[in-house]
């Protein structure tokens, strides 16, 4: 635990993490403001309608924010079920041509199979003010780029300053080395990516109350097949984009362990969250099987709403497979990869100086 908190401590003690965490919590702050001036017109709202007021006593200009903005569940619910129902029908026909073991009647009756979990919805939801909630990509791309300062350094600098020679010549040995700096990049991410949600979690919960958190994530994402509440999609992005920064931190200390240089680690770490959006430009002209490895371009997990806001499932031996599902198995298997190779490079290293 001694090198792990030494490690730990190497890196938030740079400057650059420094400043990137105080930037971080500036811009989480001013995202909250914005959220505060919205949540103010939406009580407005919802005061004069628990009054008994016509909401178009409120200020034009308001009245005309919440008219384009604001989400009427029970028009969305009867959409749903208007979808059930012809999901239903279509199965029931298709169960009648091909019988159950085709695979288009798979992927139909998993799709019914999710949809028909979705809870009914309680009360309006203001939909810009979700949009605010769970839009996080820009807070994502910050905490990336805070992994990517961060984890950079781990191997490279002890390579740059010929330190590693007397590391290794020390009573730890290689093996208890490669663990510490594993473990405490790990352990950054995870302090980071839970700093920066716990945040902006009680900044949105402060603006909001918990009153409209348990309604479907639907209302906001009608495209979502999961049977999540507000929370729970919440939440739910939180864990993705935190096993996402995981693997992106592990890949990152792949490089670290093979360059000596400190910025082939941080360019190429920078080069693969800006693929990301050059992957997401040019998908839709791709042809159909460079389009499906392209999902499985597993750094693009970190902005977490590409798995979820559609339903997308794969031909797996016959049966359908949720995307979700088959990104995080992704996920793992390059991580796990990502170890063995970090600690192969590093004795690599070694044993040829």
């Amino acid at each position: 635990m001694n090198l792990v908190r030494h490690e730990l401590y190497k890196i938030f003690s740079k400057k650059v993490v420094i400043i990137g965490i105080v930037m971080l919590v500036g811009f989480t702050l001013l995202k909250a403001l914005q959220l505060s001036d919205i949540n103010n017109v939406f009580k407005t709202y919802n005061n004069a309608v628990k009054s008994g007021q016509n909401p178009i006593m409120i200020s034009k200009e308001k009245y005309e924010i919440l008219y384009n903005t604001i989400s009427y569940p029970n028009i969305w619910w009867l959409n749903h079920e208007k979808q059930l129902t012809e999901l239903k029908n279509e199965i029931t026909k298709l169960e009648k041509v091909n019988g159950t073991n085709s695979y288009t009647y798979r992927e139909k009756n998993l799709e019914y199979t999710y949809l028909k979990k979705i809870a009914s919805p309680d009360t309006n939801s203001y939909s810009s003010i979700w949009q605010c909630i769970f839009n996080n990509d820009d807070i994502y791309c910050f905490i990336a780029f805070l992994i990517i300062l961060g984890i950079s350094p781990i191997f490279s600098e002890e390579y740059s300053t010929s330190v590693d020679a007397l590391i290794l010549s020390s009573k730890k040995g290689r093996n208890p080395i490669v663990r510490a700096k594993l473990l405490a990049a790990v352990a950054y991410i995870f302090v980071i990516a839970g700093f920066a949600c716990t945040l902006q979690t009680i900044l949105d919960i402060s603006m909001l109350g918990n009153g409209n958190w348990s309604n479907p994530i639907q209302i906001y994402y009608s495209t979502v097949a999961f049977p999540l509440s507000m929370f729970g999609y919440f939440v739910l992005q939180f864990l993705t984009n935190l096993a996402a920064d995981i693997a992106l931190g592990l890949f990152i200390l792949v490089v670290s362990a093979k360059a000596k240089n400190l910025l082939i680690p941080a360019f190429t770490g920078i080069v693969a969250v800006v693929a990301i959006n050059v992957i997401g430009s040019i998908q839709s002209i791709l042809p159909q099987g460079l389009k499906n490895l392209t999902d499985f371009y597993y750094i693009r997990y970190i902005y977490s709403d590409y798995l979820y806001k559609n339903f997308k499932e794969f031909n797996i031996l016959g049966h359908p497979v949720l995307y979700p599902y088959l990104a995080f198995f992704v996920m793992l298997v390059a991580s796990i990869s990502c170890i063995l190779m970090t600690k192969r490079l590093f004795i690599k290293h070694s044993v040829s100086n």
